[in-house]
């Protein structure tokens, strides 16, 4: 998949949980593959709020595709 994709992926997401605050547990579950796949930035972009996700990015170096603004902030 490519950043476009995920970009608009994370875009959906959020309106949606922004829309619909009930789908903020499947947006966990969401976090939760994409975290266990290894791809923590695209789990991060879908739950800023995730403190320890975000260590976790920062150390592992992986905040290379820019996939959201959260992302690229230290």
């Amino acid at each position: 998949m490519n950043a476009g994709r995920y970009l608009e992926g994370i875009a959906v997401y959020r309106q949606a949980v922004a829309e619909r605050p009930e789908l903020r547990d499947r947006i966990k579950n969401l976090v939760s593959v994409f975290k266990n796949a290894g791809d923590l930035e695209v789990a991060y972009c879908l739950d800023p709020s995730d403190k320890g996700l975000g260590i976790a990015l920062e150390s592992a170096g992986t905040r290379h595709r820019g996939l959201c603004a959260e992302s690229k902030q230290p």
